[in-house]
């Protein structure tokens, strides 16, 4: 209330009582605008979402040749507490503008029982069509694969040529990921010639 302890004890009690009151209204009023705050931070943030899941799935509901790309990472382990967790292969799809969340399974089959090991990255495909990022959600993109124009047929990145030997718990020995464009319409027609 601003009052030194001593203009505080000066006080009588119907005062003091009557100046609790009104920063205890004042704490909930307070109180009240922060929540109020939160919840209007909250519905923007779950209209973004919407808004968001909606273009994502008008683009996947429209989608043409090289909108979207299959992803298969093989390979690489998690190493953790003296121990590796060779990952399991997964495959994925990724349309242009999209983030989402990957869940990263290793397994220690060595043990008895076998021990699993689970980390959840991100991965991304840009806008422009033309890199995939994956990324542990620490900072930044943590290995970024750019298209040099054979994701046409599918082309193999040995991810640890990016000049990365770990990210965090996750060794890149011997991970390579694979991508190539999902064929749907407006995909380039092949052209076999026979000779007769």
């Amino acid at each position: 209330m601003g009052l030194s302890k001593t203009e505080w004890q000066a006080l009588t009690p119907e005062k003091q009582a009557e100046l609790r009151a009104e920063q205890h209204r004042i704490h909930a009023a307070e109180r009240a605008r922060r929540e109020e705050l939160a919840q209007q931070r909250a519905a923007a943030a779950a209209a973004a979402e919407r808004e968001k899941e909606a273009r994502l799935a008008e683009l996947r509901a429209n989608a043409r040749y090289r909108d979207i790309v299959v992803i298969t990472l093989q390979g690489g382990a998690f190493e953790w507490n003296n121990r590796r967790f060779p990952l399991q292969p997964q495959a994925f799809e990724l349309i242009r503008g999209e983030r989402r969340r990957i869940d990263l399974l290793g397994f220690d089959n060595v043990q008895n029982p076998p021990q699993s090991y689970r980390e959840t990255w991100w991965a991304s495909f840009s806008e422009d069509g033309h890199t995939v990022s994956l990324s542990d959600g620490r900072i930044g993109p943590a290995l970024q694969v750019v298209n040099s124009g054979g994701w046409e047929n599918g082309s193999t990145t040995a991810l640890l040529s990016m000049g990365r030997t770990h990210i965090n718990r996750l060794s890149l020995a011997g991970m390579v990921a694979t991508i190539r464009y999902k064929p749907l319409p407006g995909m380039p027609g092949r052209l076999i010639l026979e000779q007769r």
